[in-house]
């Protein structure tokens, strides 16, 4: 079940990145570019993270798991760090989306029927 959610996760940044390009700006390319990094390295982290707890305890379900920190602190370690890029904590994920609506807004500027656009992905982001 929390593949799938990984899943859905990477889709809707793909989005976000595809706003980001489409804003035709540098900060929004950027930000487009730095979001990719970001979700590549968390999304990867997180996906071996859940191979490796499949792998080892034999289990499929979170809930049947139970002290796994204890058990394998390097796994909790590594998979606090995706949690944290996705959460925008460790920045890197938090800029790129800025980069992105920096570069949607100004090039609204230019192009007012991409306000519209704009103010959805903020909408939807927040």
């Amino acid at each position: 079940m929390w593949r799938l959610l990984l899943a859905y996760s990477s889709i809707s940044q793909m989005g976000y990145m595809a706003i980001g390009i489409g804003s035709n700006t540098a900060f929004g390319l950027a930000g487009s570019v730095s979001l990719y990094a970001a979700n590549g390295f968390a999304k990867a982290i997180l996906f071996m993270m859940a191979g490796l707890l499949i792998t080892n305890t034999g289990q499929a379900m979170m809930s049947r798991m139970g002290g796994l920190a204890g058990k394998y602190p390097y796994l909790a370690t590594f998979s606090m760090i995706g949690f944290l890029t996705m959460m925008g904590v460790l920045q890197l994920w938090f800029i790129a989306e800025f980069f992105i609506f920096q570069g949607i807004f100004s090039s609204s500027l230019v192009h007012a029927s991409l306000l519209g656009l704009a103010l959805l992905a903020l909408l939807g982001s927040i």
